[in-house]
Order: structure tokens, then C-alpha cells, then sequence
């Protein structure tokens, strides 16, 4: 995960920082389930983005009249 991202090619991060952004990363960022964007987006639809039958993201989708 800390190895050839965009990221560590435009910063040069040193080993400090990159231990801290993974840290953060790792334990501070917490997806959604599809009843909390629901939640933020109620009158929207949540759609199931799917890849071999799995889903891979939740995506609220509001359709203009």
C-alpha cells in the first residue's frame, strides 16, 4: 500500500510522513454502508456498483424531472 502510489512519486514522503499518512488512512477513514448514504442523501436512490457480483462502490443517484 505505501509502494508506487502517485502520491509517493510526487512527494518523496520520507519514512516519518509515510508512516503517518497510513496511519490516518488506516484508521481514521471509514466507508459508508448503503443505509448511512441513504442517511445523507434520502431522496436519492442507492446504486450497487458490481464487479463479478460483488459490489464495489454505493453511488446516490437523484434523477432530474
Amino acid at each position: 500500500m505505501n509502494r508506487f502510489t502517485g502520491w509517493e512519486l510526487l512527494f518523496r514522503p520520507t519514512d516519518l510522513q509515510r508512516q503517518y499518512y497510513l496511519h490516518h488512512f488506516l484508521h481514521d477513514v471509514r466507508l459508508l454502508s448503503a443505509s448511512e448514504l441513504q442517511g445523507l442523501f434520502p431522496n436519492s436512490e442507492v446504486v450497487r456498483e458490481k464487479v463479478l457480483g460483488m459490489t464495489k462502490s454505493l453511488i446516490a443517484v437523484r434523477m432530474r424531472a
